[in-house]
């Protein structure tokens, strides 16, 4: 895999119409409370960071956007557990 794409972050509602299309409702469900569960664990774990970065930040730039978004190899990590 290509180092761009491991570093690439892709939408929310894009990862989320994947899942769909590839699994029934059941396994959409299971999966979306990995990724959560993914991204929580994350954030609890990265507080520190993003606590230095949103200082360094522009303040035009909307966190709200980032939130949405997951690493890809995060999502491929959660895809390939399931």
């Amino acid at each position: 895999m290509c180092a761009h794409t491991q570093k690439t972050q892709i939408e929310e509602a894009v990862w989320r119409r994947v899942v769909q299309k590839m699994y029934d409702k059941r396994d959409c469900t299971a999966i979306f409370k990995m990724v959560r569960g993914r991204g929580r664990a994350k954030t609890n774990g990265d507080k520190e960071n993003r606590q230095v970065t949103a200082n360094v930040r522009p303040k035009a730039r909307s966190l709200s956007r980032e939130a949405n978004k997951l690493l890809f190899t995060d999502f491929l990590k959660v895809i390939l557990d399931f």
